[in-house]
């Protein structure tokens, strides 16, 4: 599946035998001749048999789970060469229309057509606003998503003469920042600044046995495949380490060390936020943008504000209640 194909599934010749010649000492001289004529193309069927004439007779004979292993080695080697001689792709009209869109966004910029006068206007006024994004990490496709119903609602209600008032904010308070600046502390702890993590097995994989196929299809009954993992389970990064997962989200290696400041979360990833939104096109008034916690002074005024306002109605009371606790933080869960 990872080479290129013509629109009749035929595969060029010169590609096979680049890799041939790349993973065998001696380079099969049939295939390279045969590669020779412009257009050579062959099925997929002869494409593998020319590579399995190349495999080491010591690899015939291994073990189905060591040969497996093999295998998984060298389709990884035959991605990369695949890769490296792949032509660059076109993207003549794509940055044609990225163009186009950064155009009218400078225009929107320098016309302030996001920022308006709500307290002088005359006009029926529209306030929208979308759920605060934490903030342990950059904005997703799934935010993206649901953001465009808000996006929608505000530029629908301005096109029908309203002014609209779309600000936007982030939301950091919570354990999640908290947790993961302590995770990334003891690992400094225990393994070093930058940390030197220890080497982990790679886990075999698993044999499927013929009770576990029937299994995964629901058996004879109604032959309904097995429900598959949860959000939340597909969501969760696979590595175990903190450090290794900030590597992952791309944050660079020599900054990382300053995530153990639960603070510098604050200042680091809602300005991301901030540019990735700008580059979709949201209508949000970005002066009045806003993070969570008491870093922000008014925000938090304002959310005590709420608070008391509400106890003084006696909409909201104090009371106890059973709770996770973590001793380590003094914080509950």
């Amino acid at each position: 599946e990872i080479w290129d194909k013509d629109d009749k599934g035929r595969i060029d010749l010169k590609q096979v035998a680049k890799v041939v010649k790349k993973m065998t000492k001696s380079a099969d001289k049939s295939v390279l001749a045969a590669a020779e004529g412009k257009d050579s193309k062959v099925s997929k069927s002869e494409m593998v048999s020319l590579m399995m004439a190349s495999v080491p007779a010591e690899v015939k004979a291994m073990k189905p789970e060591d040969s497996a292993k093999w295998v998984r080695a060298h389709t990884a080697e035959v991605q990369k060469i695949l890769k490296a001689s792949a032509a660059p792709p076109k993207r003549g009209r794509r940055d044609k229309l990225v163009g186009i869109e950064k155009k009218v966004q400078h225009a929107w910029e320098e016309k302030k057509k996001n920022e308006p006068s709500v307290e002088e206007s005359k006009k029926e006024k529209f306030f929208c606003t979308f759920p605060y994004p934490y903030m342990n990490g950059k904005l997703h496709l799934g935010h993206a998503f649901t953001l465009c119903k808000a996006e929608y609602a505000a530029r629908f209600q301005r096109l029908m003469g309203k002014e609209v008032l779309f600000p936007f904010g982030f939301h950091c308070t919570g354990m999640p920042i908290a947790a993961c600046a302590e995770k990334l502390q003891k690992e400094m702890q225990v393994f070093g600044n930058p940390p030197v993590f220890p080497k982990e097995e790679e886990p075999e994989p698993k044999k499927e046995t013929e009770r576990g196929a029937k299994k995964e299809t629901g058996g004879k009954k109604g032959g309904k495949k097995k429900k598959g993992k949860g959000k939340a389970a597909k969501k969760k990064s696979k590595k175990k380490y903190q450090w290794q997962i900030m590597e992952e989200m791309g944050v660079p290696k020599e900054e990382i060390h300053k995530f153990a400041d639960a603070r510098y979360w604050l200042s680091y990833f809602p300005p991301i936020a901030i540019d990735d939104l700008k580059r979709l096109g949201v209508m949000v008034d970005w002066r009045r943008s806003f993070i969570t916690t008491d870093a922000n002074p008014f925000y938090d005024a304002f959310v005590r504000w709420q608070f008391n306002t509400l106890r003084a109605a006696e909409k909201v009371e104090l009371a106890k209640r059973v709770c996770v606790f973590s001793p380590s933080n003094g914080q509950p869960c």
